[in-house]
């Protein structure tokens, strides 16, 4: 047997706002999440949408321009998840944030 293979970027939770922690928690929210102790896992590549129409949806939702652009760039890359974890990678080149 042969299981599929997907992408995932993995990015530390330092790169999200405490508000958009928050939000990823929300009932309601514009991506399918599932959240655990130290993250998130959140599914970008929806047949639904193309990355723009993603960071759009996640700005109009109240998601931090950090955030959305997080979805972009995982779904600009082939990915099908975003997995953002407390003892992930940290980038330099991303903003940070303390919470």
């Amino acid at each position: 047997m042969r299981f599929h293979d997907y992408k995932v970027v993995e990015v530390s939770t330092i790169h999200i706002s405490a508000n958009d922690a928050k939000l990823l928690q929300h009932t309601f929210c514009p991506v399918s999440v599932y959240d655990y102790p130290e993250g998130f896992f959140i599914h970008v590549a929806g047949e639904k949408y193309r990355g723009l129409e993603l960071k759009q949806d996640a700005r109009s939702f109240g998601f931090s321009e950090a955030f959305a652009n997080l979805l972009e760039m995982a779904h600009a890359s082939g990915a099908k998840f975003l997995n953002l974890d407390a003892d992930s990678f940290v980038y330099d080149e991303l903003p940070k944030f303390q919470w």
